[in-house]
């Protein structure tokens, strides 16, 4: 988990949390071995969350072209 935390930039409790966050949301799988954990991807579940948050992109960015179509209509 110290590679990771220092990889990312964050410390190793931050690490914990989110491991721990994408654990319970089965978003991520562990198994321990000896003094050591190891973690992988759920693919479907990886697959289900890029889908949405794909979809959830495309509404923000559409969104954005309405109001930046909108301000742009206002000006003189």
């Amino acid at each position: 988990m110290s590679n990771l935390a220092r990889i990312l930039g964050i410390s190793q409790p931050a690490v914990s949390q989110h491991l721990r966050t994408l654990k319970n949301g089965k978003i991520i799988e562990s198994r321990k071995k000896g003094y050591h954990v190891y973690f992988s991807f759920n693919r479907e579940k990886m697959q289900a969350f890029k889908e949405n948050f794909d979809f959830l992109y495309g509404c923000v960015m559409n969104r954005c072209d309405q109001e930046n179509s909108n301000s742009d209509r206002s000006k003189p």
